[in-house]
């Protein structure tokens, strides 16, 4: 996939020698790898809370909305710290 293929270095450049420049690298890709964790989370959630309506249970639901602002929250929480 698209996002697969970003996370590798086709080519080492000299500059990378700086460990600054690494730490930098390693943390952009644990935010990029957070990120789809938190995605895929908001879609499970997202189909539970489908099941979950039809069926009627108010208690799971009213947990599940609480579930899904809470993972929405820490992937605005990336976005925002990433500027």
């Amino acid at each position: 996939s698209g996002y697969v293929d970003s996370l590798y270095l086709v080519e080492i450049s000299p500059e990378f020698a700086d460990r600054e420049l690494w730490a930098a690298e390693i943390i952009k890709v644990a935010r990029m790898i957070k990120k789809a964790s938190l995605k895929r989370e908001i879609s499970t959630i997202s189909s539970q809370l489908s099941v979950v309506q039809k069926s009627g249970d108010e208690a799971k639901l009213k947990k599940l909305l609480v579930e899904f602002a809470k993972v929405s929250e820490e992937v605005k929480g990336l976005n925002i710290s990433k500027a």
